[in-house]
């Protein structure tokens, strides 16, 4: 939503479409594919370990066919948070057309395309969940700016943060018990909705009048991206690496989704802040100049 937002925040015609586009070859294709080629490279040093392999379950890379290696790098991604970004490639190209049909069929686009991903009938080139969303926030760029300077109450948002939760919990004693996967998708989508407009709210009444909270944590923001791209697949490793030595007791499962990524948020700081000392041109290219 937010991308979708911004790319027509300030757009001055027909014109701005080359200029935006060329932008976003520096700030997403260039990141995407040193991430993206870093992971495989990353997996396979990892798998050509001998006391490492034993933890890979799935096809080897140094075993891959073309097609299978294609794969890696732009459908099932190895760092797989990437899908995020090369959607948005595809949209950003995608863009002249979808400005004109948004600006032409207004919220009636967002009602036609809601269907697609509420039962996730994706496309080979970026998923239904993209599509909605960067279209909406395309909608709010041209239509009603006005929407995103909303504050609600205090009352308001712990009321929309309880129903998010009361969603979640709906949604997981019906996984729990096998309940249609339509209606679990279903309860998860509403689940989305309402946990996006919950926290674009909390955000306001945690930060918002807090400037001191945000001045003392600038040099951290600094490394959301970075954070972002590296954290996967040192995750996984971090929760195996757990499972390992801890065992995989049933109480351990929820210690380690609790553990492993405050482990490693600390570990992609500390890489961030060596890598942006010590190569300062090399961090700004692979994370976009951000």
């Amino acid at each position: 939503i937010i991308s979708g937002y911004l790319f027509f925040f300030f757009f001055n015609g027909n014109a701005d479409f080359a200029i935006k586009i060329k932008k976003r070859f520096h700030t997403l294709v260039i990141p995407y594919l040193f991430w993206v080629f870093f992971g495989i490279l990353f997996y396979y040093i990892l798998q050509s370990i001998p006391q490492a392999e034993a933890f890979f379950t799935k096809k080897l890379i140094k075993d891959y066919s073309l097609n299978e290696f294609f794969d890696a790098a732009f459908l099932n991604l190895i760092p797989y948070q990437f899908w995020f970004i090369r959607d948005l490639i595809v949209l950003t190209l995608l863009s002249p057309l979808l400005y004109f049909i948004t600006k032409k069929l207004n919220f009636w686009f967002l009602l036609i395309i809601l269907p697609f991903w509420i039962v996730t009938l994706d496309n080979i080139i970026f998923t239904s969940e993209s599509l909605l969303f960067f279209s909406f926030g395309i909608y709010l760029s041209i239509h009603n700016q006005e929407v995103v300077k909303k504050t609600i109450s205090k009352e308001a948002v712990l009321s929309l943060l309880f129903c998010w939760i009361l969603l979640l919990t709906v949604k997981t004693f019906f996984q729990v018990e096998n309940f249609s996967p339509f209606w679990i998708q279903i309860w998860h989508k509403t689940a989305i909705l309402s946990g996006i407009i919950a926290f674009w709210f909390l955000y306001d009444l945690l930060f918002k009048n807090n400037q001191g909270f945000i001045t003392n944590c600038n040099f951290l923001f600094k490394f959301t991206f970075f954070i972002f791209a590296f954290h996967e697949p040192i995750l996984t490793i971090i929760k195996k690496g757990m499972f390992y030595f801890f065992g995989k007791q049933e109480e351990m499962h929820i210690v380690v989704y609790f553990l492993s990524p405050i482990v490693t948020i600390f570990i992609c700081l500390i890489a961030g802040i060596t890598l942006k000392r010590l190569i300062p041109k090399a961090f700004k290219v692979i994370t976009g100049n951000r």
